[in-house]
Parts: structure tokens; C-alpha cells; sequence
């Protein structure tokens, strides 16, 4: 477990039997963090926030997962984990559709509540994380010029030096100089690296990468020419 406490968030209209939890959150190494309404969990949440949400879920479910579709429609991402002590198979498929992370049945274990709490937290910090990386890559494309990122395009999609000079009508060497200018401007050192950028910010799809047009030179992606 991580040596920083996460928070553990609980909204008390969500958790009418959950009673007190700050022995339990204790034990789990957790801090605890209550709110009086749904209202005053989304006025303190970031798109960034870290940590956990326990939610109580009623006989019927339809509040609790409107709540959570609401969460997912603002951009917020903290991992839900839904505990009940209805047996409602119908529920739980729709909550687990919906992103949740677990859905624990009262009674259960404490062992495997706290487990599935730290998962949901592991699993959020590298979404975090995945999505900061994300925006610096989209940062680095604003740097880009016009033909800079045409001659990206061209590169991603498997075409050769020569091929992209002759379709956008300047010079191998003019090409070269954009490719150069390009990889700088990205922080990147070859083709491969390039493909996994362009992919990583959705400019292409895995499918749309022409293979046959790559090797592999000295460790790095190539292109042919």
C-alpha cells in the first residue's frame, strides 16, 4: 500500500447504513472525507481527484446510478465502489456497465473491501496519469506548422520519404528538414516513437498504420524510401 493516505469518500445521503467509518478508513490507512449531499461531493471534486467513493446503493438503485452517470458526464473519474444490503442482480450489472469498480453485498469482508478500494485507487492514479501525458503530447502538436504536421500525417500512415515529398510537392530534403523539425518539436528520436505518439493522441487508429511500409534500423523505426 501506498505511504500517502488516499481519501475515501463517503456522501452521507448515499450511506444511510454504513454508520461510522472513521475506524474503518483508519485501519484501512484511508482518509476519511464525508459530505452532507451530492451536491457538496461535486463542488470539491477535480477531474484529478484521486482516491475512492463508497456508495450505498437502495432498494431500487435509480438515484444511486444517476449519481454515477453524473460523475462520468461532468469528467470526473474517481473510482465508485457500490456496497448494498439488497441482492439485486440487476443493479449490479447496470452499475458494473456503468464503471464501477466493485459491488460488495452486506455482509462482507473487510479484507477484500479494503483490497478493492487500493485497486480502484491504483487503477485511477494511472488513468491520472495517462491522461496528463496526454495533454502534454496534445500541447506539443499545437507546435507544430501546417506542413510540419502534414508530413506527421503522411508518416504515420506508412508513406516513404519520397512518396510524401512528391504528394505535397516540395523536395526530399525539404521533407527531410520537416521530419527533423517535427521529431524536435515532439521530443521524439524516430518513426516508432512517432507512431506511438500519434496513437497515444488518437490522430490515428491502430488499423490505419500501413506495417509493410516500416523496418527496424539500429534499434529505431525507419522508413523506406
Amino acid at each position: 500500500m501506498t505511504s500517502v493516505r488516499q481519501p475515501l469518500y463517503v456522501i452521507k445521503e448515499f450511506a444511510p447504513n454504513l454508520g461510522n467509518l472513521a475506524d474503518f478508513a483508519e485501519s484501512a490507512c484511508l482518509s476519511l472525507q464525508t459530505f452532507s449531499t451530492r451536491q457538496d461531493f461535486l463542488d470539491s471534486c477535480s477531474l484529478n481527484s484521486c482516491g475512492c467513493l463508497i456508495i450505498e446503493v437502495g432498494p431500487f438503485g435509480e438515484e444511486e446510478l444517476k449519481f454515477q452517470a453524473k460523475l462520468i458526464s461532468v469528467g470526473i473519474h474517481v473510482p465508485v465502489i457500490f456496497l448494498s444490503i439488497y441482492k439485486d442482480i440487476n443493479v449490479v450489472v447496470r452499475a458494473m456497465k456503468a464503471g464501477a469498480i466493485d459491488f460488495f453485498q452486506f455482509p462482507c469482508s473487510e479484507n477484500q473491501l479494503i483490497t478493492s478500494i487500493y485497486s480502484a485507487i491504483s487503477f485511477n492514479e494511472f488513468l491520472i496519469l495517462e491522461q496528463q501525458e496526454i495533454r502534454e503530447k496534445q500541447f506539443r502538436l499545437q507546435r507544430l506548422s501546417t506542413r510540419e504536421h502534414e508530413v506527421m500525417m503522411s508518416l504515420v500512415h506508412g508513406l516513404s520519404g519520397n512518396e510524401i515529398a512528391l504528394e505535397l510537392g516540395i523536395s526530399y530534403r525539404t521533407m527531410e528538414k520537416y521530419r527533423f523539425n517535427l521529431n524536435k518539436k515532439l521530443d521524439l528520436t524516430g518513426i516508432v516513437e512517432l507512431v506511438f505518439f500519434a496513437l497515444k493522441t488518437e490522430l490515428i487508429c491502430p488499423n490505419k498504420i500501413l506495417a509493410k511500409n516500416f523496418k527496424l534500423y539500429d534499434g529505431r523505426g525507419e522508413l523506406n524510401s
